[in-house]
C-alpha cells in the first residue's frame, strides 16, 4: 500500500486510508457544497479512523449509545471504560474500575448515564464524572438488562434468583424466582417489554412485568 504524503512547511502529513478517501470537511465549507459532496462516490465511500479505538490489551464489551453519536466499551488491561466520539474521530476519555466488566447498559440517550456488572459481585452505576454509586448483589452476576418502565435493573447469574434494582427507589426490589439453578443471558423486550431469560438448563423463561 503507498501511502499519499503531502509536504507543507516541512511537515509531512500521510493519508493512511486512501489516496483521497478521507478528505475532510472544513468547517467553513458552505451548506451547498455540502450538498455536492453527498453526491461524490468518494466523499461518500471514505474510510475514517477513530483514533486511540482499542485497548492495551483486550477489549470486553462494545455499545453504541440510542443517539448513535457515541461508542461505549470496556477491557483490560487495566480494567477501565472508554467512550469514543463519532462526530470527532476520536476517543472522548478514559476511566479506570476496580474489577473487570462483565455487561453494561446505557441509561440515557448519550454516554452520560450507565451501569455496569462486574466480576466481584458488585454493580457501579456512573454519570458523566465518576462513578456515583457501587452495590453488591449475593451471587455472581452473568448478564443485566434495564427495563426502563419500571427504572429496574435486572441481574442474572449463579442462582436461581434474577435479582431487581430498582433506580428510582434506590433499593433491591423482590427478586424473581426462576425454575433453572442459574441464568446467563437477561433480555427486555423493546416491543411488548417481556423479560426473557436464557437459563444454563438451555430453556428461555418469559415473564411479564405487569
Amino acid at each position: 500500500m503507498v501511502l499519499e504524503v503531502t509536504n507543507t512547511n516541512n511537515v509531512k502529513v500521510y493519508t493512511v486510508s486512501g489516496s483521497s478517501l478521507t478528505r475532510k470537511l472544513p468547517d467553513w465549507l458552505v451548506k451547498r457544497k455540502r450538498r455536492e459532496l453527498q453526491k461524490d462516490v468518494e466523499w461518500t465511500r471514505r474510510i475514517e479512523l477513530i483514533q486511540d479505538f482499542g485497548f492495551p490489551e483486550a477489549s470486553l464489551r462494545l455499545k453504541v449509545t440510542p443517539d448513535g453519536q457515541f461508542c461505549m466499551a470496556t477491557g483490560v488491561y487495566k480494567p477501565q471504560i472508554r467512550v469514543f466520539d463519532f462526530a470527532n474521530v476520536a476517543m472522548k476519555f478514559d476511566r479506570h474500575t476496580d474489577a473487570e466488566n462483565v455487561n453494561f447498559c446505557v441509561l440515557s440517550d448519550d454516554w452520560t448515564k450507565s451501569v455496569h456488572l462486574q466480576n466481584d459481585r458488585s454493580i457501579e452505576f456512573h454519570n458523566e464524572g465518576q462513578m456515583h454509586f457501587r452495590t453488591r448483589i449475593p451471587r455472581f452476576g452473568r448478564d443485566l438488562a434495564y427495563h426502563s418502565s419500571s427504572c429496574d435493573v435486572l441481574v442474572g447469574g449463579a442462582s436461581s434468583e434474577v435479582f431487581r434494582v430498582n433506580i428510582d427507589q434506590g433499593r433491591f426490589m423482590t427478586p424473581l424466582q426462576t425454575q433453572s439453578e442459574g441464568v446467563n443471558v437477561v433480555r427486555v423486550s423493546q416491543a411488548h417489554e417481556l423479560f426473557a431469560f436464557g437459563t444454563q438448563d438451555g430453556t428461555v423463561e418469559f415473564w411479564d412485568p405487569r
